[in-house]
């Protein structure tokens, strides 16, 4: 696998992680959206979506 394709897999996953956050938000859960859950989302990509929202069924709080 070269360099460009793993950068490119890697923007597309943090791409689609921001798509399900904003998603979720569009379809009425008031999930927090800030810096850190932007960073999460964007570092993490999909997996990093799934956990913010699990976090926030659970009740956990990311300020």
């Amino acid at each position: 696998m070269s360099l460009g394709s793993t950068i490119r897999y890697l923007v597309v996953n943090s791409i689609f992680g921001l798509i399900i956050l904003a998603l979720a938000k569009f379809l009425g859960l008031p999930v927090p959206i800030n810096l850190i859950t932007v960073i999460i989302c964007a570092l993490a990509g999909i997996p990093g979506a799934l956990l913010v929202l699990l976090l926030f069924v659970l009740g956990f709080t990311i300020p």
